[in-house]
């Protein structure tokens, strides 16, 4: 895991490090995201300590499709954060 203090996006700093041949399983955490990108090219900002951003690098075998990862990480994450800190995140 990596953690950088602040990023303009997780995902593409991630993308670029798998370009790299970083390996399957390589996390990127950030506490502070300036230009994050979500579904259909919307964009976002995350303030200091407002959210927890993190991306995880998949390298699926060709023909997979992982639409379903996303949701089980964040559910994972979710169900993390209630056992950790007894704090349930709204999804």
């Amino acid at each position: 895991m990596t953690w950088v203090e602040e990023t303009g996006s997780t995902n593409a700093d991630l993308v670029a490090a798998a370009r790299t041949g970083v390996p399957a399983g390589t996390v990127l955490v950030a506490d502070h995201q300036t230009a994050g990108r979500g579904r259909l090219g919307r964009t976002w900002q995350a303030p200091p300590g407002s959210a927890l951003l993190c991306s995880i690098l998949l390298r699926p075998e060709p023909g997979r499709v992982l639409h379903g990862a996303v949701w089980a990480v964040a559910l994972a994450a979710r169900q993390a954060a209630g056992e950790v800190i007894g704090v349930e995140p709204d999804l």
